[in-house]
């Protein structure tokens, strides 16, 4: 009996991620400072939830993110992204075997240009 997923299951999955994703860079905080741990991955990003929350600039809208990647990419919880000038954290990781699917959550955070 086969052992799924198989390496075929997990090409669909990369070739259907590349084709309808965008390529997103990752931070990981090591002994306190942000570095590059993924500098250009390939993730599908879906929007998982609009809310209202406070934070230092008052109410406003929040969009959290569920997103796809490749099963081999490395992404741990707690890594971030930068979608418009946001910054998101990975606060939700799982792997599908085929694909990893994981959630991005909103901080208080804005880049500095």
């Amino acid at each position: 009996m086969p052992i799924l997923p198989d390496r075929a299951m997990m090409d669909v999955a990369c070739r259907i991620i590349d084709l309808l994703g965008d390529t997103m860079s990752f931070q990981r905080c090591v002994n306190g400072i942000w570095e590059e741990s993924n500098p250009s991955m390939k993730t599908y990003l879906q929007p998982r939830d609009s809310s209202y929350r406070r934070s230092f600039r008052g109410i406003e809208d929040s969009i959290d993110f569920t997103g796809f990647t490749a099963a081999d990419t490395d992404i741990k919880k707690g890594d971030r992204a930068i979608i418009n000038d946001l910054y998101y954290v990975v606060d939700s990781l799982e792997n599908r075997g085929t694909h990893i699917e994981f959630g991005l959550r909103q901080t208080d955070e804005i880049r500095d240009e």
